[in-house]
């Protein structure tokens, strides 16, 4: 039986191996990556937790955004001397989300113009370092239809995804 999410956390509940889904590995992938929500039919899975290594994966489409910010957030979440020690896997505080949409708000400059992605807060507690569950919101200035520059999200109706980046162990 296929496994299939109709709601974000049974990522967390099905493992690796009882998948039926084709699997496409992130971990040694670097840069930021967002996994749109989506039933594609392929799962993204990485390590994630720092020190923890958790296995967490999701179904939908990758979306590359850049090695920008990926260094502010191994500082946050993987150095050693910083409030996880490195252990970051069992949720995020409502601080550490406040500072990750700083970050997400000035990755593209069409992001600087408003809110384009941000943390999920009803999700803090299932997100850990390398596996934060975020919100896409619609473009602030202007319909994706109107312009041929780049914009990710261009028809992709999911609102939901997971940003992902080289968990730090």
């Amino acid at each position: 039986m296929r496994a299939s999410r109709g709601s974000w956390g049974e990522e967390k509940q099905t493992p690796l191996w009882q998948l039926d889904l084709p699997l496409i590995h992130l971990s040694e992938l670097s840069g930021l990556f967002l996994i749109l929500k989506w039933p594609s039919g392929f799962a993204y899975a990485t390590q994630t937790g720092g020190l923890s290594c958790e296995q967490s994966w999701a179904e939908g489409i990758l979306v590359p955004l850049g090695r920008a910010g990926q260094e502010r957030l191994d500082e946050r979440f993987g150095d050693g001397r910083t409030k996880y020690s490195g252990w970051c896997f069992n949720g995020i505080d409502d601080d550490d989300a406040a500072w990750i949409d700083s970050v997400l708000a000035h990755l593209d400059p069409a992001f600087d113009r408003g809110p384009l992605i941000t943390v999920d807060r009803s999700r803090l507690a299932d997100s850990s370092e390398a596996w934060v569950h975020v919100r896409i919101g619609p473009h602030p200035e202007r319909h994706p239809r109107d312009t041929f520059d780049f914009w990710p999200f261009h028809g992709i109706p999911a609102q939901e995804a997971i940003l992902t980046w080289e968990n730090s162990d």
